[in-house]
């Protein structure tokens, strides 16, 4: 660079000389994403370029086109594509044929680009829009995007007024032709819709009615037909004298509105929309009735732990989770609450589940009702067991649930679950004045249309109970196994083999069973193995487990025809820490088979049903009873023999217990008779009898010889009998339930 060039360059760094131009930015006017920069250019006369550096931070990096000038100028370029939010530096360059002159480095910084809300849509149909006029009315349904808020106007049955963003809603009956309209909005704009339902004419071609062949549906002079109506045969809706039927009520079952002495308080809780999106807010209303005071817990932005007056409104503030809102409301005799849940759509729903559940009344008299209530912070579902009245299931996140009639204590529990955690609760009502005998144990009866069939052939089984709630089948048949109705029917399908079909059925008292066999006629000989009867277990568990056992014996017969003796041992057993106490054991002896007796205890027999009151077990102890019975005559080779044993006991709680236990097994054909003596093939039975008659012909001389004949024929039978024993006793099946 020469002597002169350096001059006018310094004079540009202080103020630039008389001849060099000189360039200054002055300012920029910048957006989020673009940025118009201006400066200022002396030329002294001469054709100068103008141009700015500039570049992203304090770097320069880029060059905007040139600007030519013979006179001094303000210039300006627009920078586009910048990032927002962000700082640049540039400045003003100017070149002439003196040299080049560098202006002052300047900064902006773009701002944060706003979104801009898309325009509204709005879509509205009907299910049906041409509608006859015996039709009645249809449905109208309506979607929209990116809008806030809808208006409707038009229509019928209360369809004008504010509207959620999507929805639907019945027309009600409809006459004639109506259009339903619907605007939605948000800050941009708004868009409209409408649907048109037609409604043709309807003419009345009945002669009997008010007005035959008028337009319009057919209209009569309505009489009451109810014999135990006020207005029996008049004409006018029946009308009949109101009674009271709430036995809580002061005047009950007697003509009139119920009249209580003491009225509890009602609450209900609402929100404007239970489904909002993420970040976003709605309103909670609530009114009561006969309330003095109320109170809010759970919920956001200041709802929990605060007096709320007995109606009002709420703003939830904006939500990125699902929240229950709760209210209970109070007066002198009680106290009532409600809850209502807001739903957030697009939550990251990871966060601790938490739920609880409580009842308006957990101490209740006998075959009373209570309401159970539960709520839950950060669930996605709720499960629900134990309980009654339909209450096992899925449950809403939060809500109330009758109970219904209770005779006995119950526990409600429920379980909350979301993406990465559950919790459970469980509330108990106690029951007073509930005893067993009050409800009774329940009892179920099972048979079949047909009990023989043939290969692939088929039958119906049916069964009925009293005192039951529920009733749960095994065996059978590929489809029969699962919970059944208290009473019902249940085609068998085709059957190729001898099958056996097994109901039990159960209360809060105790259990029953019942089975039916259906021999499948043609079919080879089979060994069916044990079978377990299941019963659904309460919802505490059992103190007690059984093992059962059942052996052949032997014969006490006087001929073939006779059947074999079987005894049945039933083993119980305390593995518990608590006393199980009222111990009843409650056997079903096989119908194939008669009872002949028991021990050690004196059982109750009822038919082939057999009851032994153990009273207490202590814990870590066991017992045993046996039964001792004998199968009928004629009993087919091979056939299937079923026992069951339930033992119900109460535990320390109160509450009474049940476990059970069953086998089924079939007795060999060798054994299911008494032996048949053949004289006429057996050279030893006929020498015995032989040798019998020869020495009694000699021992009958004389009194002392008949005596002598009777001990000795008496020795032979125990002899034999002895033998009969030791060769013929066979376990057949031995199962244990815990």
């Amino acid at each position: 660079m020469n002597t002169k060039t350096s001059i006018l360059l310094l004079s540009i760094a202080i103020g630039f000389s008389a001849f060099t131009s000189s360039a200054s930015a002055q300012y920029a006017v910048p957006t989020c994403n673009s940025a118009t920069i201006h400066g200022d250019v002396d030329t002294y006369g001469v054709r100068t370029e103008a141009w700015f550096e500039w570049g992203q931070g304090g770097s320069i990096s880029w060059s905007t086109p040139g600007q030519f000038f013979s006179q001094d100028s303000s210039f300006s370029q627009l920078l586009t594509n910048l990032a927002e939010n962000t700082t640049y530096s540039y400045r003003a360059m100017a070149e002439n044929e003196f040299g080049k002159a560098t202006g002052q480095t300047h900064t902006f910084t773009t701002a944060i680009c706003q979104q801009q809300p898309s325009q509204p849509t709005v879509d509205i149909s009907a299910d049906n829009p041409n509608l006859s006029s015996n039709n009645g009315g249809t449905t109208v349904r309506w979607t929209s995007n990116n809008a806030t808020s809808c208006s409707a106007s038009g229509g019928t049955n209360s369809w004008a007024g504010s509207k959620s963003t999507s929805g639907s809603q019945s027309t009600g009956v409809l006459a004639n032709t109506v259009t339903y309209s619907i605007t939605c909005s948000n800050s941009v704009g708004s868009a409209s819709d409408s649907v048109t339902i037609s409604v043709s004419a309807q003419t009345c071609n009945d002669q009997s009615a008010t007005n035959y062949n008028q337009v319009g549906a057919c209209t009569y002079a309505q009489r009451c037909n109810d014999p135990s109506a006020t207005n029996y045969n008049s004409v006018g809706n029946c009308t009949y004298a109101q009674r009271c039927t709430d036995v809580s009520a002061t005047n009950y079952n007697q003509v009139g509105s119920c009249r209580y002495s003491n009225v509890g308080p009602t609450v209900d809780i609402r929100a404007d929309d239970t489904s909002i999106n993420y970040n976003s807010s709605t309103l909670i209303r609530w009114t009561s009735t006969n309330a003095n005071t109320c109170s809010s817990s759970g919920g956001t932005n200041g709802w929990g732990g605060t007096n709320r007056s007995t109606s009002g409104s709420f703003s939830t503030g904006n939500l990125t989770n699902t929240v229950t809102y709760i209210i209970t409301c109070s007066n002198n005799s009680g106290s009532a609450s409600d809850s209502v849940t807001v739903s957030v759509n697009g939550q990251d729903n990871n966060q601790n589940v938490n739920v609880d559940i409580w009842a308006d009344d957990t101490s209740i008299s006998f075959n009373s009702s209570t309401v159970v209530r539960w709520s839950s912070s950060n669930a996605n579902n709720c499960t629900a067991s134990g309980g009654t009245n339909g209450w096992s299931g899925n449950r809403s996140t939060s809500g109330s649930f009758n109970t219904g009639s209770l005779n006995g204590r119950v526990t409600y529990s429920i379980t909350c679950h979301n993406n990465n955690s559950s919790d459970s609760d469980s509330v108990t009502v106690n029951v007073s004045g509930s005893f067993s005998s009050t409800i009774g144990e329940p009892s179920v009866f099972l048979t079949a249309d047909q009990f023989n069939v043939g290969i692939n052939g088929s039958t119906v089984v049916r069964w009925t109970s009293n005192n039951a709630n529920t009733c749960f089948a095994s065996g059978g048949t590929p489809n029969w196994p699962g919970t059944r109705g208290t009473s019902g029917s249940f085609s068998t399908g085709l059957l190729t083999r001898t099958t056996t079909f097994y109901i039990s059925c159960s209360n809060s008292v105790g259990s029953a069973f019942d089975s039916v066999n259906i021999v499948a006629q043609g079919q080879p000989v089979f060994f069916q193995p044990a079978t377990t009867v299941y019963i659904p277990p309460l919802s505490q568990v059992s103190l007690l487990s059984l093992a059962s056992a059942a052996d052949v014996v032997g014969c006490a017969c006087d001929n073939f025809a006779s059947g074999s003796d079987i005894l049945y041992t039933l083993t119980y057993q305390n593995n518990s820490g608590s006393t199980a106490r009222n111990v009843a054991l409650r056997l079903t002896l096989p119908p194939e088979t008669t009872f002949v007796s028991s021990a050690p205890y004196n059982s109750n027999v009822s038919g082939n049903n057999l009851t032994f009151n153990v009273g207490s077990v202590a814990p870590n102890s066991q017992g045993a009873v046996m039964v001792r019975l004998r199968s009928r005559d004629g009993m087919a080779s091979g056939a299937n023999i079923n026992f069951y044993a339930v033992a119900d006991h109460t535990n320390a709680s109160g509450q009474r217990l049940s476990v059970n236990d069953s086998i089924s097994a079939q007795i060999p054909a060798s054994y299911a008779y008494a032996p048949n003596v053949n004289t006429n093939g057996n050279g030893n039975a006929t020498n015995v009898a032989g040798a019998i008659s020869g020495l009694g012909g000699i021992l009958t001389n004389g009194v002392v010889g008949w005596l002598l004949l009777i001990v000795l024929v008496l020795l032979i039978i125990i002899l034999v009998k002895h033998l009969l024993t030791q060769n013929q006793k066979r376990t057949i099946i031995t199962t244990t339930t815990p």
